[in-house]
């Protein structure tokens, strides 16, 4: 669904480039009115002021109430006097009443009448001061008992009222932090209509920032609120409904509650157009999902009736259509008369309507739908030429808001549908052979998207998470049991307290998202310098079809339906000890004239479904991959490059970090005997702590044996004073050189692109090699299998250390699930001008790191009684292993 039809995100009011309207466009200035004399007690004058100023005779009470006022310092009469100069336009008059009021009871009040004219003379800044004033005066005030209950509720409105700001300025975290508050404040004193009120922003910045599941959510709790809705309320909460049903694909769902939504409206004229154009293109967009033509045309023939025409746009009209405000109307109008045309193959027909709409110069969430569409309709007229050029200017403004970084442009539904811009261009560029500029689009593709896949995270992060302090997630709770994951109950309460943590993470990522490696892609011909020599297998999803680049000069080649590898990864994930399973995935994949020579390291740049795929386990000729080649998986090709060339600066000592929470004995033990191996001293329990991360000199290696989730802030790390997110990561550049993250699924991702990962937080850092795991792995494996990652050479060569450890698994017949989890993200870096020479005595251990303890002071062996990789203690008896490891 475009964002520009988003016609009822808090029903009462508009926002920028969204189908935002309220019933009949008076529901603030209503309800303030009435929420003024029957709440605040603002019409309490006394005799002819108070008369003049209940029949509403604004120009007479204007001049008695001020006089009145000056008389005797009423300040009632002076608040009634500041109304009637509202309704009366005397804004001036309107904007000297908080300093007239200073000090009284009435002053915040007039604060509140002062931003509505800022409001009316669009100085955003000035309505902001003067409700934040009005706040804290209410805040600050201590009066009886009696009034405590109008005090507090005169709170919850002024909160209410910096919510609807900030909502109108694309604000979402202000914006629903206010509204919180606003809720919470209002549940106190029982006033269910401000609660109410708040409420409905809380569903509409959770539905603008796509997390519809929350939207859901509240919205049930704004239906329990609203007890007996008005007519008008019950439509735009049922046409709401539809909308959060339509953008979660529940077509069904989403027309029966849009079609209850205008039965009730019919008799409610008063809803205004706006209201009826959209729920009637919502339905629109139904029945053309659905193929419904005549239900679609029937639908759009009812909105074209509500049209507005371009004339009478206005910026100051909140159902206008202007740039940047309101619903874009007709552009939305044409754009789907484009749409059924297309679907009726009156190609012609659709071209026209959206070449009219992109002439009308739309705003950018506008711009690239319109091109992405006509780039489709020129195609099917057989104008290839025309068709990349529409894709490729749809591209351009995709790129420009990636650019700008605006929050509203980054719901995760939208993001997948800005991809198939790229798709669609990938397509018609390799029909055409021009094979290299259809990687570039790849590439373009795939750049910044690790701020894609941080978004796609958060959305369907569902792991329940206790929060501290500053409300960061902590570690799981008391009575999880370990290695488990939580599922959370999404209630509104926690729904509203999880978007605000996941829009605080974003602001934070915002900045320093514009230095993650593949942030702008340099042309193919520099790839192919940079990365020759290296062995690299690119796989990439357009329309359905899975496709394979072999080194970066090769060719694409089509492997197969991209939802039949799927279905087959899925299925081999549950049974990853079947071999036969593991030689047709290995046969499609991995065509055998594709794959470098035996022993050579091959970069893996997944895509889809196949980011959750250990490659090591799939069967070639007879062997598993690990066999013939170590691994490793990186985000893009242009990522590859950018590692590369990263400028390696100084490296403290290793960093070890086990067990902060203590409850995790397997962890401690695994993080003493990680110590002794990389020559460091571990630090465990309370005294693994945040600020062991920020030293000057990024560590060589950083160990950490903890838990670790995805919340609503991204992946988090548990440690002794509070958990570590993925936004503190980025912003304090925390980048060791070689991170071994010796937690559970850590380089498990819930999008397509592998930057979604804690391992890629890593990555996007400045590390250069991260070895994590695909899924949730026993306490003892993690721990046996990360000591033999370094007995195996794993400060020297991660890549190669990790298949080692994998392939000596493998001789002693271990089940796959306890080696394939295991993976290389980023470079070896013992390709690096660091590789130690054939024969030298002094290792990269020895020369980058502190030196090794004696040998003789631990090791690490086989027990050949149950071929379990164990670690030992000096005197030979085995570590304690603890539960199983971790989130």
């Amino acid at each position: 669904m475009n964002p520009s039809l988003f016609w009822s995100q808090a029903g009462y009011f508009c926002s920028p480039a969204r189908h935002v309207c309220s019933p009949a466009r008076h529901g603030v200035i209503s309800l303030a009115l009435v929420f003024c004399g029957a709440l605040l007690g603002c019409g309490a004058e006394h005799g002819s002021c108070e008369v003049l100023s209940q029949a509403d005779r604004h120009a007479e009470a204007a001049g008695v109430c001020s006089a009145a006022f000056t008389a005797d310092g009423d300040v009632d009469a002076g608040l009634a006097a500041a109304r009637s100069q509202l309704a009366l336009d005397q804004d001036d008059a309107v904007l000297a009443w908080p300093e007239r009021l200073t000090g009284t009871r009435q002053q915040a009040e007039a604060l509140r009448l002062a931003a509505r004219v800022w409001r009316r003379r669009n100085d955003v800044a000035a309505e902001r001061s003067a409700l934040e004033q009005a706040l804290e005066i209410e805040r600050s005030k201590a009066e009886p008992a009696v009034g405590a209950a109008v005090d507090a509720s005169k709170e919850a409105w002024t909160l209410y009222l910096l919510a609807y700001l900030e909502w109108g300025q694309t604000r979402y975290r202000p914006s629903l932090a206010y509204a919180l508050e606003s809720a919470a404040a209002a549940r106190r004193e029982g006033n269910s209509s401000i609660e109410s009120l708040a409420v409905e922003i809380q569903q509409g910045v959770l539905s603008a920032v796509g997390d519809l599941d929350g939207a859901r959510a509240v919205q049930q709790l704004r239906q329990a609120l609203v007890v007996e809705p008005s007519p008008q309320e019950a439509a735009f909460m049922l046409a709401h409904e539809g909308h959060l049903w339509l953008d979660s694909g529940r077509l069904s769902m989403a027309r029966d509650a849009t079609l209850r939504a205008l039965e009730i409206a019919a008799d409610h004229p008063d809803l205004g157009s706006t209201f009826f154009r959209s729920t009637h293109l919502n339905l629109v967009e139904i029945a053309l999902q659905r193929g419904a033509l005549e239900r679609a045309r029937h639908h759009l023939d009812a909105a074209w009736v509500h049209a507005v025409e371009p004339s009478t746009y206005s910026d100051s009209d909140p159902d206008s259509g202007s740039d940047g405000a309101g619903d874009n109307s007709p552009t939305s109008l044409l754009f789907y008369r484009a749409w059924l045309a297309q679907q009726e193959e009156r190609w012609d027909d659709a071209a026209g309507d959206l070449t009219t709409a992109l002439a009308a110069s739309p705003v950018a969430d506008w711009v690239w739908t319109l091109q992405q569409q006509l780039g489709q309709v020129e195609q099917a007229r057989g104008n290839p030429v025309a068709a990349e050029a529409a894709f490729r200017a749809a591209i351009v403004e995709i790129e420009a808001m990636r650019q700008a970084l605006a929050l509203d442009t980054l719901q995760p539904w939208l993001l997948e549908k800005k991809r198939q811009t790229f798709e669609a261009l990938f397509l018609l560029l390799l029909h055409q052979g021009r094979s290299d500029e259809a990687l570039a689009i790849v590439e373009r593709a795939r750049a910044r998207t690790f701020l894609d896949a941080f978004i796609r995270g958060l959305e369907t992060a569902r792991v329940d998470v206790e929060r501290i302090g500053n409300g960061s997630p902590s570690g799981p709770p008391e009575d999880a049991p370990p290695g488990r994951s939580v599922q959370a109950t999404q209630d509104p309460s926690a729904a509203g307290a999880n978007a605000l943590e996941r829009l605080r993470a974003l602001e934070a990522l915002l900045p320093a998202v514009a230095t993650a490696p593949s942030r702008t892609p340099r042309p193919v011909r520099n790839l192919r310098d940079e990365l020759e020599g290296r062995s690299v297998l690119s796989y990439f999803e357009a329309d359905g079809e899975l496709w394979l680049l072999s080194g970066v000069a090769g060719g694409w080649r089509p492997i197969g339906n991209a939802a039949e590898i799927a279905a087959r990864v899925d299925t081999f994930l549950a049974r990853l000890d079947d071999r036969d399973l593991a030689a047709q995935l290995g046969a499609q994949l991995l065509p055998t004239d594709v794959l470098p020579v035996s022993g050579e390291t091959v970069a893996m740049v997944t895509d889809g479904a196949l980011g959750r795929l250990p490659f090591a386990a799939l069967r070639i000729e007879g062997q598993y991959l690990v066999e013939r080649n170590p691994i490793t998986y990186v985000p893009s090709l242009e990522a590859l490059a950018a590692f590369l060339e990263r400028p390696r600066g100084a490296v403290g000592p290793p960093l070890v970090l086990g067990d902060p929470l203590g409850d995790l004995p397997g962890a401690r033990t695994e993080a003493i005997a990680v110590a002794e191996l990389v020559g460091s001293t571990p630090w465990l329990g309370a005294a693994a702590r945040r600020g062991l991360l920020g030293a000057p000199a990024q560590p060589a290696v950083l160990h950490l044996a903890t838990h670790t989730g995805l919340g609503p802030g991204g992946p988090w790390i548990a440690l002794a004073d509070g958990p570590l997110a993925a936004d503190a990561l980025i912003t304090a550049g925390l980048a060791p050189r070689l991170a071994v993250l010796a937690t559970c699924a850590s380089a498990a991702r819930p999008g397509r692109e592998m930057w979604g990962s804690l391992g890629a937080v890593f990555l996007a850092a400045g590390s250069e090699a991260v070895v994590a795991s695909l899924v949730s792995v026993p306490d003892t494996v993690a721990a046996a299998f990360a000591l033999a990652f370094y007995r195996h050479g794993g400060l020297e060569a991660p890549v190669v250390a990790v298949a080692n450890v994998q392939r000596r698994l493998l001789t002693l017949d271990r089940p796959v699930a306890e080696w394939a989890p295991f993976v290389v993200m980023g470079l070896s870096y013992s390709a690096q001008s660091n590789q130690p020479k054939e024969n030298s005595h002094e290792t990269v251990a020895e020369r980058v790191f502190y030196p090794m303890r004696g040998s003789d002071s631990f090791r690490s062996r086989l027990d050949p009684r149950s071929t379990r990789l164990v670690a030992s203690d000096r005197r030979g008896a085995p570590l304690a292993a603890g539960p199983s490891r971790r989130w």
